[in-house]
């Protein structure tokens, strides 16, 4: 979703990914079920998706993906602003960026006002080691990258150059 919104009703995530962009703006409550996903997405530099209430999960947990794009390096401001942010059970997050460098300095993925839950958190991004923390004093959900493994067009087995069809993308193989 990623524009004005006029209707207030709850939104309710049951299956999939609800994704919502930096021009979302709505009053509803959004509610992600177990196993279903939150995601968040900046479009540009300092483009942030607003949602006033998120809960996520409500005992087994659910994903939290965060995208970034038209931007590449370390992002530095938050893919989403949640006033209030209730995280419950274990929470996978899920980041995509462009060009992340290893760095000790954390890459803030949701700033929120107010948290509550008994949420925790774990990286589940692919080639992106690292990991997920919440920084209480700056109230912001962080990533720390601690190590990158680049996606490989390796050539095999079919030598075919095409995305999302063939198995020839690999994390950390050897090019072609």
């Amino acid at each position: 979703l990623n524009g004005t919104n006029t209707y207030t009703g709850a939104t309710l995530v049951s299956q999939g990914e609800c994704r919502f962009g930096s021009a979302y703006r709505g009053a509803s409550a959004v509610t992600v079920a177990d196993g279903a996903k939150l995601g968040c997405w900046s479009e540009a530099a300092g483009a942030s998706a607003k949602l006033v209430t998120a809960t996520v999960g409500s005992s087994a947990g659910a994903g939290l993906s965060v995208s970034f794009t038209g931007q590449t390096g370390n992002p530095t401001s938050p893919a989403a602003y949640i006033t209030n942010l209730t995280l419950n059970g274990t929470i996978s997050v899920q980041v995509a960026a462009v060009n992340l460098a290893v760095s000790a300095t954390p890459i803030p993925l949701v700033r929120y006002v107010n948290l509550s839950g008994s949420g925790t958190l774990t990286n589940v991004s692919s080639g992106i080691g690292g990991y997920v923390t919440n920084n209480t004093v700056s109230k912001t959900i962080e990533l720390v990258v601690t190590s990158i493994t680049p996606l490989v067009w390796s050539g095999t087995p079919a030598n075919t150059w095409d995305i999302g069809t063939s198995v020839n993308w690999k994390l950390g193989a050897t090019p072609v």
